[in-house]
This record gives structure tokens, C-alpha cells and sequence, in this order.
């Protein structure tokens, strides 16, 4: 099966979860990629997302590489702050239910494994969001 994010190729409310995980940044149209979302979900339905985002250090990191031309991963990438996330998302209807993170240290630091923290404060930042039952 073909599609588009834009343009999913399913029904109306023809699931109960959705994901988009490092998606959002690529895509050419987000706000309509979130209807489409929205669209596809049942009522109750949960959107997860996750992204990095501009105004976090990694998201600043990556959007440095992309400006001087060092990340061939990122060169399409549009990223979005927090707050530009959050309105996007609330305005394709979707009610942000809670978010968790993890990335808390910065690029220049070796990696290493750590546990999701309940919050946005990370580099790499996942919502749930619902559908309400009404929509």
C-alpha cells in the first residue's frame, strides 16, 4: 500500500493508535500530516509523536549541522520548537495527555543509556495525545 502522510490511504477512524516518530521534521506539510492523523483514529483514540526539537541542544546541534551542510540526514529537515508543536497539535485537535524525554545532556558528552523522564526538558521528546471520543 502507497501513501502520503498528507494523504493516508485508509478510512475514517480506522484505528486506535497512531505513531509519528522522527517524522513531523521531514514531512512537507505537518499540520496536515496531524489531520490525517487525527482523521484516521477513532474516537479515544492516541497519537504518539516524538521529535527533536529547535530549541532543545540537540535540535539547536543538528539544525547547525543542516545550516553549514553536514548532516545529509537532516538537510530536509524542518524542526520545530516545543511551543510550535504543541499549538500545531492542539489546533488538528488533538489534547496532549503527557510527554516524556530522554537526550538531557548535551552533544558535545558521550552517550550513554539513560531512563525516560516524565517531561519535555530532553533533546528527544515523546507526547501522547488522544482523539476525544466526540470527534
Amino acid at each position: 500500500m502507497r501513501g502520503a502522510a498528507e494523504h493516508l490511504p485508509f478510512r475514517e477512524s480506522s484505528f486506535n493508535t497512531a505513531y509519528l516518530i522522527v517524522t513531523i521534521c521531514f514531512v512537507e506539510d505537518p499540520f496536515q500530516t496531524l489531520r490525517e492523523s487525527f482523521r484516521v483514529l477513532r474516537g479515544g483514540g492516541r497519537l504518539i509523536t516524538c521529535v527533536v526539537p529547535l530549541d532543545s541542544e540537540w535540535g539547536s546541534f543538528y539544525e547547525e549541522r543542516k545550516r553549514r551542510g553536514e548532516s545529509l540526514f537532516y538537510r530536509n529537515a524542518t524542526f520545530y520548537t516545543r511551543k510550535q508543536l504543541k499549538e500545531m497539535l492542539e489546533k488538528a485537535g488533538f489534547k496532549v495527555l503527557r510527554a516524556a524525554s530522554v537526550l538531557r545532556y548535551p552533544p558535545s558528552s558521550k552517550p550513554f543509556l539513560e531512563a525516560p523522564k516524565e517531561g519535555e526538558e530532553g533533546s528527544f521528546v515523546c507526547y501522547e495525545l488522544s482523539k476525544s471520543s466526540g470527534d
